[in-house]
């Protein structure tokens, strides 16, 4: 098909139609109204799509340092394993979990807002068996009891042992100040945030001697929201760690350096004309009296005051104070 190019003429028609209004300019909307969605502006989950590979990677250090400390704490060998992450609306996680739960209330600090740190009945039931020296293996009914006095006591500690972790699984991404605020074992006590707010639901699964138990980490989405690219990205260097080692290498290296050490008696100012006029005999005046100190020069630095003397046989200096410039730097 000939593809047909206008004229001359026919373009500044076709101008002249536009402008003077004889040519409809507005096409005709496509599309049916009815498939037309109002859009929720307050609705987070626009923004929290997609792998959260930094987050993933503080999780992966928090099971670490977590498994090391219980194993400590009661004894045994226990597996922490970072499960999954996921952004729910906080009304439907809260319905999802199991009575009675110790769900405890925590600031992030400086980040605002209140989070949520949720242990599961069945991990705190084997955990204090195993804490009195059973085998954890033992069958308790949950439904329709609360946490015993001594119960509370051991889900404290454990809180406390996760908050610790917590924030050094936190401290090379964004240092953080984690406080506990209180305990609640109904979910509808423990609403930090509106029900259709999205939150961000780490969870960790803990297993103790072949049976399971659940650790969820409930933290909004927008107590985050101002640093939610360090839980997006996806590498994070242990430049720490690389700089703690060089810094150790080169510390071991620095001190077996040998340095030139000098005991400086006194200094002068004189001429060529006087050096080149000096003979056995002659006498030098010094800036030093007989029982002034003498500065102790290390790498031509004068770094402390001494007094001459002799030690085994050997003249030696012994040193009474720390030069006043030294002295300034340190301060």
């Amino acid at each position: 098909m000939a593809e047909k190019i206008l004229s001359q003429d026919e373009v500044e028609a076709l101008l002249q139609g536009v402008q003077g209004g004889k040519i409809d300019t507005e096409g005709e909307a496509s599309g049916n109204p009815a498939e037309v969605q109002a859009y929720e502006f307050v609705n987070q989950e626009r923004i929290t799509r997609g792998r959260m590979a930094g987050l993933e990677i503080m999780n992966e250090r928090f099971a670490s340092y977590f498994q090391t400390s219980m194993n400590n704490f009661i004894k045994r060998d226990i597996e922490v394993m970072p499960v999954s992450i996921e952004v729910p609306r906080f009304g439907v996680l809260m319905r999802k979990i199991p009575l009675p739960s110790s769900i405890n209330i925590v600031t992030l600090n400086p980040l605002l807002g209140y989070s949520l740190i949720i242990l599961d009945p069945k991990f705190i039931y084997r955990l204090v068996e195993l804490y009195f020296g059973g085998s954890g293996q033992t069958y308790v009914k949950i439904e329709g009891r609360s946490f015993t006095a001594i119960e509370q006591g051991i889900i404290k500690k454990v809180v406390d042992l996760v908050l610790l972790d917590l924030e050094k699984a936190w401290q090379r991404v964004f240092p953080i100040d984690i406080s506990y605020v209180r305990t609640e074992i109904n979910p509808r006590f423990a609403a930090v945030v509106a029900p259709n707010e999205v939150v961000i639901t780490s969870l960790f699964k803990i297993e103790i001697n072949g049976e399971g138990g659940d650790i969820f980490i409930c933290i909004p989405y927008s107590n985050v929201e101002p640093i939610r690219e360090k839980f997006y990205g996806g590498f994070q260097s242990d430049q720490d760690e690389v700089n703690k080692t060089w810094a150790k290498r080169f510390k071991a290296q620095l001190i077996e350096s040998p340095l030139k050490v000098v005991a400086e008696i006194g200094v002068s100012d004189i001429t060529v004309r006087e050096v080149s006029r000096l003979a056995a005999g002659d006498v030098i005046m010094l800036n030093k009296g007989v029982n002034d100190a003498l500065d102790l020069k290390v790498e031509g630095v004068t770094v402390f005051q001494g007094k001459a003397g002799l030690h085994q046989g050997n003249v030696s200096l012994q040193i009474t104070a720390i030069d006043e410039s030294r002295k300034k730097i340190e301060e």
